[in-house]
This record gives C-alpha cells, sequence and structure tokens, in this order.
C-alpha cells in the first residue's frame, strides 16, 4: 500500500502528456509519499513524464542569423502569396474560385513549374519563371489535394472538353493532369468513429495518415469550413489551424488552406480582420491572402495579399493582379493574367467595359496631340466627361505609347470671332486705324519712345 499514493501521482501527469512531446525516464530520488494522516512514508517512485527537450531553445541571435547563410531560398509555391515551408490561407466568396486557382497551382507544382505572376499571363514555362528573377521549384513535386467539396464527375467535367449538345457521352478530349498530383475525394456518407469526439478530429487523422503514407510534401485543402461538422465556429477554427500548424513543423509541409468568406457588399475591399473567425484563422497562418470579384466585368478575379511574415506585400490595394477566367484549349479551367490595377477601379460601380474602351480612346487621342476641346467636338463629349475619362485608370496605361503628333492648330471658335469683329467696329468709330494681321500690335509704352527719338536727335546735332 506504501506505493499506491505514488502509483496515482504518476497516473495523474501521464494523463497531461500530449501528442506533441516524447517523454523519458528521469530518476529524481526517493520521492515521499504522504498518507491521510499526514504522515511521510517513504516510497521508491520516478517521475517518468520529463520532456525530453525543452520547451524552449536559448541563443544569441547573431547565431540564428548565421544559421541560415549559404541556405537556398524557399521556393515560389504560388508567386509571394505560398512561399514553401509555409501554411498560407486563400479567403474568398463561394463560386469566386479559389479551387480553380488552388488545382492550377497545384497542377503546376507537380510539373515542376509553380505559378508566378508574370507580364502578360501566368508563367507556364521554367525559363519563364526563372526570367521573372524569383526562385521557384525547378523539380516536379507530388501532392496532395484533399476536396471536401466537388464529386468526381464535378472535378472531372471541369477539365473535360464540354460536350455537344446532341451528345450522349463525355468527350475523350481532357486535361492530362502529372502522376504525382494526387487528388483525394472525400466520402460524405462515413459516420465519425467512436474515439474522435468531432469530425475534425477525424478528418485531420485522417489527414495526417495519408500524408505520412506518400511523403507529399505540399498540402491543398479545399476547404476549412468542410472539416467542421455544420457551420464553422471560431474555437473549432483555431483547434483545425493550430493542429495544421504543427503537422507543418513536425513533417516540413507547405500547406495551402481555403476558407469562405461571408458574402460582402460589392464595393468594399477585401479585408482579413472584418469577422471575428477570420483574425482567428489568420492568426495561425504564414501568409493570407484573398481573391476577389471584379465589379464590371464577371470573368475577372483579383489577388490581394493581405498578411505575410517572410516576404514584403507587393500586391496591395494599389497594384492588384487581375487575373481571367477561361477554358484554356477547351477542357482546363483555369485563370490568364490580365494586368494590374487598384481595387478602387475594380470596385467601381459606375465603372463598366465600354467606360474603359472610351478612357482608352480619349487617352490615345491626347496622346496624339489632339487638345481636350477636340477631343470633346469629335467624340460628342462634354468637356468634363473628357477630364474624367482621362483621370480612370484603364489598360492603355500599361501599353507602350505612341510617339506624339504636331500640334493641331486650333481653330477660331464663333465666340472669338464675334469678339474680334466687336473690336474692329470699335476702332472704326474711334478713328484709329486698324491693326494689320501680319504686324505685331506696337505696345502703349514704345509709341510714345518712337515720338521722342527724332527730337533727341536734332538736340544732339545743335550741340
Amino acid at each position: 500500500m506504501e506505493n499506491d499514493e505514488g502509483r496515482v501521482m504518476n497516473d495523474e501527469l501521464e494523463e497531461r502528456k500530449t501528442e506533441e512531446f516524447v517523454y523519458q525516464k528521469v530518476d529524481v530520488g526517493p520521492m515521499p509519499v504522504i498518507d491521510h494522516e499526514g504522515g511521510e512514508l517513504k516510497a521508491e517512485a520516478s517521475v517518468r513524464s520529463a520532456p525530453e527537450r525543452a520547451a524552449f531553445v536559448a541563443r544569441p541571435a547573431a547565431e540564428w542569423v548565421a544559421d541560415i547563410v549559404g541556405r537556398a531560398l524557399p521556393g515560389r509555391l504560388l508567386d509571394d502569396l505560398w512561399i514553401e515551408g509555409e501554411l498560407a490561407v486563400c479567403f474568398g466568396e463561394s463560386g469566386s474560385g479559389k479551387s480553380v486557382l488552388a488545382v492550377q497551382a497545384a497542377d503546376a507544382i507537380a510539373s515542376g513549374v509553380p505559378l508566378v505572376v508574370d507580364e502578360g499571363r501566368f508563367a507556364i514555362e521554367v525559363d519563364g519563371v526563372k526570367r521573372c528573377g524569383k526562385p521557384a521549384t525547378a523539380e516536379p513535386r507530388s501532392v496532395l489535394y484533399f476536396d471536401l467539396k466537388l464529386t468526381s464527375l464535378q472535378f472531372a467535367r471541369r477539365y473535360t472538353l464540354e460536350p455537344d449538345r446532341d451528345d450522349t457521352k463525355f468527350s475523350e478530349m481532357n486535361y492530362k493532369f502529372p502522376g504525382n498530383f494526387i487528388r483525394c475525394e472525400f466520402d460524405p456518407g462515413l459516420a465519425v468513429p467512436e474515439k474522435y469526439k468531432t469530425r475534425g478530429q477525424w478528418l485531420l487523422a485522417e489527414i495526417e495518415s495519408k500524408i505520412r503514407s506518400t511523403g507529399a510534401k505540399v498540402v491543398v485543402i479545399d476547404s476549412l469550413d468542410r472539416l467542421a461538422d455544420g457551420i464553422l465556429r471560431t474555437r473549432e477554427a483555431a483547434y483545425l489551424m493550430s493542429r495544421l500548424n504543427l503537422l507543418k513543423h513536425e513533417l516540413g509541409l507547405s500547406i495551402l488552406v481555403l476558407a469562405n468568406i461571408s458574402r460582402r457588399s460589392d464595393n468594399s475591399p477585401l479585408t482579413a480582420g472584418r469577422l471575428l473567425i477570420t483574425r482567428t484563422i489568420s492568426a495561425f497562418a504564414d501568409s493570407v491572402f484573398a481573391i476577389g470579384r471584379c465589379r464590371w466585368d464577371e470573368r475577372l478575379r483579383y489577388l490581394k495579399h493581405l498578411a505575410s511574415r517572410s516576404t514584403d506585400i507587393i500586391y496591395d490595394s494599389e497594384y492588384l493582379p487581375a487575373i481571367g477566367l477561361s477554358s484554356d484549349e477547351g477542357f482546363f479551367l483555369s485563370f490568364w493574367f490580365d494586368g494590374f490595377y487598384s481595387e478602387e477601379t475594380l470596385l467601381d460601380p459606375y465603372l463598366s467595359q465600354a467606360r474603359l474602351d472610351r478612357a482608352d480612346e480619349v487617352k490615345e487621342l491626347l496622346a496624339e496631340g489632339f487638345t481636350q476641346r477636340d477631343i470633346a467636338i469629335c467624340r460628342n463629349m462634354s468637356l468634363g466627361s473628357v477630364n474624367r475619362a482621362l483621370k480612370i485608370s484603364s489598360p492603355y496605361d500599361d501599353r507602350p505609347k505612341p510617339p506624339p503628333r504636331k500640334p493641331v492648330p486650333a481653330c477660331p471658335t464663333k465666340v472669338a470671332e464675334t469678339v474680334e469683329h466687336a473690336k474692329e467696329e470699335i476702332r472704326l468709330e474711334a478713328g484709329s486705324p486698324a491693326v494689320s494681321e501680319s504686324e505685331p500690335p506696337v505696345p502703349a509704352g514704345a509709341s510714345r519712345k518712337q515720338e521722342m527719338e527724332p527730337q533727341m536727335n536734332t538736340d544732339e546735332h545743335r550741340s
């Protein structure tokens, strides 16, 4: 009985152990055990719950900095938005194209050509990536894509040639994904095993098991909301993100998580701190970016970098890459790069494609030497409309400019002709001669000087 109390104490310490720590036996000598009456009983007990390593590692700051000298730079998996070895989160409304972008990025990584924002398009070749001057992964990587949203038919249809109206079967023409791009589909009909308290715990355990069995280092989860039993709550989101963060550190993973944001106003900018749940998710992420819709073009989306721990935020509200949704070669649903815009331009409720085309036309005419008044007359616009068109950010701003033309001489307006005619009538009534158009008018001070010159010459001659 003398060791019963010691066993109870050891059992309580054993229950506090977690999966993140490894414990070893540490001999700390005899431990006194207290009985119910307050007396001390001699007992031999060993504490086996001490961690193998300390929670913190203390080193001089100079040593931490010196550790990365000569180490290769981490590759860009999705430009500056998702860096190798980081946990990134992509926010977006339902139907904004998060899954399309994630599949396109995963396909590029598995092919060895990660996506970067290039001048004119997303780069799709290794040489194109290197020309951008951004480090990228040049070798194919195994990618695990956990699809918790689409069925196999819905996914395959996006990457198969769309059948004609009279066809009864799908076409054999489809996109050929690389073999190391592995898609994992979830069966929603399965019940949560009894040993798991929530659906999120069960799915995280299955995700971890699949990662360990395949040895993949790049993981995409589509989406975080589907890991929950119902509506994703703040506490559950914090648990899921913390577990993914621990998994990233333990296995050295690069993880991209897709998450939905609630419907917002068409004209409000993208932010990560408007809702409590988005702030909670962002707190565990190394990089946070969002995909938004263009107000005046339903096919156009834009990417906005909201937070980053390792890179500068280049794609802010004033410099956003716009990407257009299309089906490449008819069977690969993907995005193509359109250009850079400000978020204010993309969300302008009064802007349309016709307004952008008119702004381009006005800017071209102004560059060719026409005045704003000439442009207003020939295009049947008011001067105010011409001035507003010149202030609109349009695709013309990013195109090479033509050489300027010689200035066109301005034609006299009716108002100017009437004023000149009135001045001429006043001169005739006053008896003053008309001023010749070929001879410039003589200033008033100069005429007095000319009258005095003959008299001054006569005085000098007399002297």
